[in-house]
Order: structure tokens, then C-alpha cells, then sequence
């Protein structure tokens, strides 16, 4: 998705999403800026592909700077969203020239944090979302489980499928 124009700003989502959670984003940025998001590789509703790499950050930051350079969009401010996050700075330690600024929101895993209680911080926030998720899974309440993942990652409401 593409709006607007100007300098590019490229938003990255997280691991329980897809493109479509930055529309309102799109709608705001793009009205200044080149506001351009997509679905990662293996996230959203398109096909895999047989012949893909693996699943990882480095696919994924691979991906990205593939997508900056075939939208001539670099340098590009790019914000992201947790798991993403790691995948924004794995970019931009390979290819500076292609990455203005990041902005990390949440960044889900701590690889950058050295500091002893900032990981400590991390670990209890990680535990405070995720230890109800373990437990709706040891009860054998899948559905539960998965309605209190996104509830918790993103403040998402889960729609039972009727």
C-alpha cells in the first residue's frame, strides 16, 4: 500500500499482523509524506511461495531492502512495530544508505539491550503478556490463548468466527 508523496516513510509491522494494520497511519502520513507499508514475507493473506528462504529476520530485512531500492524509496524513514523492529535495524546496519531514521516501537526481542534491569524490565513485561497465553495453552483453550495473544500484543480485539 502507497500513499502520498514526498519523503518515504516505511512502516513495518509486527508478528501477529500484516500490512493493514497501519492504514489509519497510511491516511495520516501520506497526507505530507510518501507513506508506503506491506506484508512481510509469510505474514498476511497472500500465498507462500515453495521456492522462499526461511522465515527470519535476515528474509525479512533482505525483503526490505529489496523493497526500498524497487521504489527507489531510500533513504526512508522507517517505523516499526516489535517483532519488526529488529528487522528495521538489521537493515540499516547492512545498508545505512538505504535508512534515514527508524522509529522501534516495542521492540520484541531485547538482542540491543545491554543494560541489566532494562533486561529485567523486558523479561517481566514479556512474562506479564505471555505467562496467561501459556496457561490458556496448558488448559488446552487454544482459542483462548490466541484471542489473549493478539488482545495483549496489540490491543487487538479477536472476533470469534461465526
Amino acid at each position: 500500500m502507497e500513499q502520498g508523496q514526498g519523503d518515504p516513510v516505511v512502516f513495518l509491522h509486527g508478528a501477529a499482523s500484516d500490512h493493514r494494520m497501519w492504514d489509519r497511519h497510511l491516511a495520516l502520513v501520506g497526507q505530507r509524506h510518501r507513506a508506503i507499508a506491506y506484508s512481510q514475507r509469510y505474514f498476511g493473506a497472500g500465498a507462500w511461495g515453495p521456492g522462499w528462504p526461511p522465515l527470519g529476520v535476515q528474509t525479512h530485512a533482505d525483503d526490505l531492502v529489496a523493497l526500498l531500492r524497487a521504489l527507489d524509496a531510500g533513504p526512508a524513514h522507517v517505523v516499526a512495530w516489535s517483532y519488526a523492529g529488529h528487522v528495521a535495524l538489521s537493515a540499516a546496519l547492512a545498508h545505512p544508505e538505504l535508512i534515514r531514521s527508524a522509529f522501534i516501537h516495542e521492540p520484541g526481542v531485547p538482542s540491543y539491550v545491554t543494560d541489566p534491569a532494562e533486561l529485567r524490565a523486558l523479561g517481566d513485561d514479556r512474562n506479564a503478556m505471555f505467562g496467561p497465553v501459556f496457561e490458556a495453552v496448558k488448559r488446552g483453550e487454544l482459542q483462548e490463548a490466541v484471542r489473549v495473544l493478539l488482545d495483549g500484543s496489540g490491543q487487538l480485539r479477536f472476533i470469534e468466527a461465526v
